[in-house]
């Protein structure tokens, strides 16, 4: 009986002076979860030594009763003592208290342990998660899932774009007929001709892979001639917008402008230009300079073209009058307005009417071919 009384003495005095032992503290539920009253919350912790029982909280944020999660009262019947020689991990749950929802990335929880007028505390702070493992975490990342550094908002420092001619091609619209092709195709210099249309077709491309996007692109198309000079802004090519804004160009990928001119004598404010010349055009990438480039000096492309003043010398290749047989010719404006028409049986005739109409811009349909001419 003695030694009986003994051994109890003897757990009453161990279990009474055991200090709370409780270390790494982490919470266990999934980071992803919202967790609202009545969810489960899950949590562990590594324990050592002898108790008859321990009291758990679990703070969310700040040690508050407003702010309790939840509560575990550990062997509190004391039936068994809690008997831990060694450091041993303790995997627990309970359901919410809390009235409101529970986040836990970039959250922190308190495990607040009682014991014998004893109290322990243990903080778990929760990091946000960063997807792209840069240091960044995602609420603060611009870019979550590409690495960058914090500088940068955790995005990619991207590099600066390059703006460059990618292709040039120059179609006569009155004849239909591609004269010049850079860089897959006829780059001999091109004739331009009296009184009919081209389209300078301009790609303009980023070439470099991994760049910012470039915004906004501009592209100038200018004449040079012996007496104005690019950049002089009166090199102007008429009825095309000197400064036309193309948009945005992303990394590796372009843009294509078309510029639709008409030739006749002079080509915009340029002075009368001579049959058989050479002049130049002048496309500027970026003139102003509003893009910052890693290259700024390949942004200025020229095409060399000579000028022949045959008004009609451009429909040759798609239309031999002198086979024709007696047709009629009809006369309309640019508008569509049929103005005059005449039955005539030669080409010499048909080209006898045709100069014979007073100065303008007229569309001319022979029966089998539509053509326009513009008399001075």
């Amino acid at each position: 009986m003695k030694q009986l009384t003994f051994l109890v003495l003897l757990f009453i005095t161990i279990t009474a002076n055991s200090q709370i032992n409780i270390k790494n503290f982490k919470v266990t539920s999934n980071p992803n979860l919202t967790i609202e009253k009545g969810d489960r919350f899950d949590f562990k912790f590594d324990v050592q030594g002898t108790y008859h029982s321990l009291d758990l909280f679990v703070y969310y944020q700040s040690e508050s009763s407003s702010n309790l999660l939840g509560l575990i009262y550990w062997n509190r019947d004391r039936d068994n003592p809690l008997n831990f020689p060694s450091f041993t991990t303790k995997n627990t749950w309970f359901n919410s208290f809390l009235d409101r929802r529970v986040t836990i990335p970039g959250k922190k929880f308190i495990l607040v342990v009682k014991y014998n007028n004893q109290v322990k505390k243990l903080v778990y702070p929760i990091s946000q998660p960063d997807n792209d493992g840069d240091g960044v975490p995602n609420d603060s990342d611009n870019c979550p899932n590409v690495a960058g550094p914090a500088s940068n908002n955790g995005c990619p420092v991207l590099k600066k774009p390059n703006l460059k001619l990618k292709s040039l091609k120059v179609k006569n619209t009155t004849t239909k007929t591609l004269i010049f092709n850079f860089p897959n195709g006829n780059t001999n210099t091109p004739t331009l001709k009296k009184n009919n249309r081209y389209d300078f077709s301009i790609e303009v491309e980023n070439n470099v892979s991994g760049s910012t996007q470039a915004n906004p692109v501009s592209l100038d198309m200018l004449i040079n001639t012996s007496s104005i000079l690019y950049p002089d802004p009166r090199a102007r090519v008429f009825n095309v917008t000197t400064d036309s804004n193309i948009g945005s160009i992303s990394a590796s990928n372009s843009i294509t402008k078309t510029f639709n001119v008409f030739v006749s004598n002079t080509i915009g404010s340029s002075p009368t230009l001579s049959n058989g010349n050479g002049y130049t055009l002048s496309f500027d990438i970026d003139g102003k300079g509003k893009v910052d480039e890693s290259n700024e000096n390949d942004n200025i492309n020229q095409l060399q073209f000579v000028y022949s003043s045959s008004s009609r010398s451009g429909l040759v290749n798609i239309l031999d009058k002198s086979n024709l047989n007696s047709h009629e010719v009809s006369v309309f404006t640019i508008y569509g307005t049929l103005i005059n028409q005449k039955t005539v049986a030669t080409k010499d005739e048909e080209d006898k009417f045709i100069n014979s109409l007073p100065k303008g811009f007229y569309i001319v349909k022979n029966g089998t071919e539509t053509y326009k001419i513009v008399k001075e």
